[in-house]
C-alpha cells in the first residue's frame, strides 16, 4: 500500500517565505523517498496567481505540477482578518499589534473555529475521513495556533500520529522581547494543552528542542534548516563576479536582540580613515523601526549603507554571491537561535563576519566550515575588517571557502532525521 503523510502548513509556495520553502523541501524530500505528501495550505495560489508553483487538482495528484497534491484553502473573513486589512496607516497597524491582536490571538486559541484559515482544518478532516490509511500528520508552525488543528484531529482520528514542527519556539521565545509576562503565560497554557496529544515534535536547534521538551513533556528531535538545492546550484554556477567596491551583506530580518550597532561601531574607524566599505541590509527594511535604528547609528556615513525591503530570493542570492563578506549578527545572551540564513551562508560557501558572535550555534557552525571571522568585541571587529581590507587591496583575499563535509549541512541531509523519527 502506498505510504501517505498529511502536511499542514499555513505557509507554502508560491508564498515567498523561509517557512514556505522549508515545508516544500520537506514535501519534496518525502516524495523522493516514495512517500506521498498531501499538503494543505493557505490560499497562496490566488494571492500569487502569477507565480503558481503547484495546483490543487484531484487527490490522486494527477493534476499537480509538483507530483503530489497541494490544496490551497481560502481564508474566512473573520474579525481579526478584516481589522488587519483595514490597518494601512503605520500608526493604526502599531496600535492594532499592541492593543487588539494579542486579545484576538488568545480568543482564537480558546475557540479555534474563529481562526481565519480554519478551512485548512476542515480540508484535513475530509482527507483523513476519505483516506483512513494515513497514519502520520506533520504540522509546521508558525502560526502556532495550528497546534489546535493537530489536537482536534488527534481527538477525532485517534489512530494518527501527529508531529509538530517548531520553526521557532512559541511561548518559550526570548527573541520577541515586546511580549508581556501575562501574554506568554497564557500562551504557555495553550501550548501545553494543544501539544499534549502530539506524538513528538521537532525544532531547528538543540537548545529549542530542550526548552520545548521541558515545557510540554514530549519527545523532540532536531530538524535543522540546512541549505536547499537552489542555494547549492547558485553556488556551483557562481562566476566569481563581485561588486566594484568592498561590500558586506546582511540578509533578512533584524531583531532587537541583535546588536547591529556592534558591527557599525566596528566599521566607523575604517570609514573615518576614508575606506569605501559598503554594507547592505537586504529585506531588513520591511521593519521601518530597524531601518531607523541603523541609519541613526551611521549618521554622516549613511552613503555607505543600504537598507532594502523584501526582494525575490533569486536577487538576494545574487547579491550575497557578489558580496565580499556576509554578515551574521548573534542574538546576545540567547541560546539556540540559528536562522535559516546561517545555513544559506554555508551553502553559498562565502566568508562571514560574525559580529558579535553568539558564542553558540552560529559560531560553532561557521568556525567548523572555516567561513567565520569571529568577533567578541568591537575592537576585534575593526581588526578583522582591517585585515580583510588589506588582503582585498593586495589582491590576496578569497571570498569563498571549500571544505569537506559540505553535504551534511544540506537540507536533504538534515531531513533524514525526520524519516528516522517518523518511520523507525
Amino acid at each position: 500500500m502506498e505510504e501517505k503523510i498529511l502536511i499542514i502548513s499555513y505557509f507554502f509556495p508560491p508564498r515567498p517565505t523561509t517557512g514556505a520553502t522549508r515545508v516544500k523541501n520537506i514535501a519534496d524530500f518525502l516524495s523522493e523517498k516514495g512517500i506521498t505528501p498531501i499538503v494543505v495550505t493557505g490560499d497562496w495560489q490566488k494571492a500569487h496567481s502569477d507565480k503558481i508553483m503547484a495546483g490543487g487538482g484531484n487527490f490522486d495528484g494527477s493534476d499537480n505540477s509538483l507530483g503530489y497534491p497541494v490544496f490551497y484553502e481560502k481564508d474566512e473573513p473573520t474579525l481579526r482578518l478584516r481589522l488587519y486589512r483595514l490597518m494601512e496607516p503605520p500608526l493604526l497597524k502599531k496600535l492594532y499589534s499592541v492593543l487588539v491582536s494579542p486579545f484576538l490571538e488568545i480568543l482564537e486559541l480558546q475557540f479555534p473555529s474563529l481562526i481565519f484559515y480554519r478551512n485548512i482544518y476542515r480540508k484535513a478532516v475530509t482527507l483523513l475521513e476519505n483516506n483512513p490509511s494515513i497514519k502520520h500528520v506533520f504540522i509546521s508552525m508558525a502560526p502556532f495556533n495550528q497546534a489546535a488543528f493537530g489536537y482536534l484531529l488527534k481527538k477525532q482520528f485517534p489512530h494518527i500520529n501527529w508531529v509538530a514542527d517548531y520553526r521557532d519556539d512559541w511561548s518559550t521565545s526570548e527573541v520577541y522581547t515586546s511580549s508581556t509576562w501575562l501574554r506568554m503565560r497564557t500562551l504557555q497554557h495553550y501550548e501545553k494543552k494543544y501539544l499534549s496529544n502530539c506524538g513528538s515534535f521537532c525544532s531547528v536547534s538543540e537548545a529549542y528542542v530542550n526548552k520545548i521538551q521541558q515545557l510540554i513533556g514530549k519527545k523532540g528531535f532536531l530538524l535543522a534548516n540546512g541549505f536547499d538545492d537552489v542555494v547549492a546550484q547558485k553556488a556551483a554556477a557562481y562566476n566569481n563576479e563581485l561588486f566594484d567596491d568592498f561590500t558586506i551583506t546582511f540578509n533578512g530580518t533584524l531583531y532587537n536582540t541583535q546588536p547591529v550597532e556592534f558591527v557599525l561601531d566596528g566599521l566607523l574607524p575604517l570609514w573615518e580613515a576614508g575606506n569605501s566599505i559598503y554594507i547592505k541590509f537586504i529585506g531588513t527594511g520591511a521593519d521601518p523601526s530597524q531601518t531607523d535604528r541603523i541609519m541613526r547609528k551611521v549618521g554622516r556615513f549613511s552613503k555607505y549603507v543600504e537598507v532594502t525591503g523584501r526582494v525575490s530570493r533569486e536577487i538576494i542570492l545574487d547579491i550575497q554571491l557578489k558580496s565580499h563578506l556576509l554578515l551574521a549578527i548573534g542574538h546576545v545572551g540567547l541560546q539556540g537561535v540559528v536562522g535559516s540564513k546561517t545555513y544559506e551562508y554555508i551553502g553559498l560557501k562565502k566568508k562571514v563576519l560574525i559580529a558579535p558572535t553568539d558564542n553558540d550555534v552560529i559560531e560553532t557552525l561557521l568556525t567548523k566550515t572555516g567561513q567565520g571571522y569571529v568577533c567578541k568585541s568591537v575592537e576585534e571587529c575593526t581588526a578583522s575588517l582591517n585585515k580583510v581590507l588589506l588582503e582585498y587591496k593586495s589582491g590576496t583575499f578569497q571570498t569563498m571557502v571549500d571544505y569537506k563535509g559540505y553535504e551534511e549541512y544540506s537540507r536533504k541531509y538534515m531531513l533524514n532525521s525526520l524519516l528516522k523519527n517518523l518511520y523507525s
